[in-house]
């Protein structure tokens, strides 16, 4: 980011909180970010959209795998990107519970509405996030133990280890979305990392962008020709290995770190060949990626198209073409400027009421000295 992120501090007052969606906690824009944002919340819509078109017909099922790396993987880096391990207290603490958590609470009870309004019934589970917003949950707990975990030496491996051997235990899984917060935390803590060793000037050489292209060439390339012949719920990530014992299971430790891999060298090779520079509606509409992930799951959900008689006729390419170009322009009519007035008080909500400024308790501790403390500790 061109500007570093603002420490919260008592004089900042809860009025001051920022409108952020979750994703960046600070007002500085770079447009290489948006841009970045922009390409991976659009293909995350397209393949929502078109993906059970494609997997039920085949048509164009290898673009699904071959994206993978640009979607999910790309999205938690970037976020990860515009996190920050300092203490969260004041305006930092209230953006996350108001504006990741709460977006998530307001968002599930939104569909579950939708959903019982269209004669699906109402069942209204938080705990198990429907659909596409687990990712605003397992942000939340990114967000939330970052201040503390960034105090463990060797993070990035244990995370890492944590990713892998998540699959092994059978209680971790979609609840709470903690499988996938687990399997995807190396990607949200690399982004942080890049952030830390000024990644922003690395992509400026002109061999690291020659580098992406043919690195992201590649992986489109592995994901084309090898890709299917994966199953589709090693990429969801969200239960455990199948089989039965550690050694079954351990084949599947080893695709799962594939993944990984192969998803590291896909977002990182994209965020080398994004322009930097600030371009006309795309870099606007990329500031609005929230909007899109947030706002096309509502519309999935509240419409439920993917189950309709015309839905599941779709079997030729230009059939397949259409819908994909169909859902490229609905994910830019989410980022709009109308529609993101009429729902900012969904996805960035500036309400303040709810909270304190301090937590009770904060300012007698801090009135009372570190001398004081060891006395009481004593």
């Amino acid at each position: 980011m061109d500007r570093t992120e603002p420490t919260a501090s008592r004089a900042s007052g809860l009025e001051r909180t920022s409108g952020s969606a979750g994703l960046e906690p600070c007002s500085g824009r770079d447009p290489w970010l948006d841009n970045t944002r922009l390409v991976a919340a659009v293909l995350i819509v397209v393949m929502h959209v078109a993906g059970p078109a494609m997997a039920s017909s085949g048509t164009l099922y290898e673009l699904w795998f071959a994206s993978w790396p640009l979607r999910v993987p790309l999205f938690a880096l970037v976020a990860g990107y515009f996190s920050s391990a300092e203490p969260l207290r004041g305006r930092r603490a209230v953006s996350l519970l108001r504006n990741v958590l709460g977006v998530y609470v307001a968002a599930d009870l939104l569909a579950t509405l939708l959903e019982w309004l269209t004669g699906r019934g109402f069942s209204y589970t938080p705990v198990h996030p429907p659909f596409a917003l687990w990712f605003l949950l397992a942000l939340f707990w990114w967000r939330s133990l970052l201040p503390l975990l960034a105090h463990v030496k060797h993070l990035g491996v244990l995370a890492v280890v944590g990713s892998l051997g998540a699959g092994f235990v059978e209680s971790i899984g979609h609840g709470y979305s903690a499988s996938r917060a687990l399997v995807f935390f190396p990607l949200f803590l690399l982004g942080w990392y890049l952030r830390r060793v000024r990644a922003r000037e690395l992509v400026e050489r002109a061999w690291v962008r020659a580098a992406g292209w043919a690195v992201l060439a590649g992986v489109l390339g592995v994901g084309v020709l090898l890709g299917p012949e994966i199953s589709r719920r090693a990429f969801a990530m969200r239960s455990s290995y199948p089989g039965e014992g550690f050694l079954e299971q351990l084949p599947y430790a080893g695709v799962r770190a594939a993944l990984l891999v192969f998803g590291v060298a896909g977002a990182l090779a994209l965020l080398a060949v994004v322009p930097r520079r600030r371009l006309p509606w795309v870099t606007y509409l990329g500031q609005g990626g929230m909007y899109i992930y947030v706002l096309h799951a509502l519309v999935i959900l509240g419409t439920d198209f993917r189950a309709s008689a015309w839905y599941a006729r779709i079997d030729s390419v230009p059939e397949m073409l259409a819908l994909m170009a169909a859902a490229v322009v609905g994910a830019c009519l989410l980022a709009s400027p109308p529609v993101r007035w009429a729902t900012r008080w969904l996805v960035q909500p500036r309400y303040t009421w709810p909270y304190r400024e301090e937590p009770p308790g904060v300012r007698e501790a801090s009135s009372s000295g570190p001398e004081k403390d060891r006395e009481q500790l004593a």
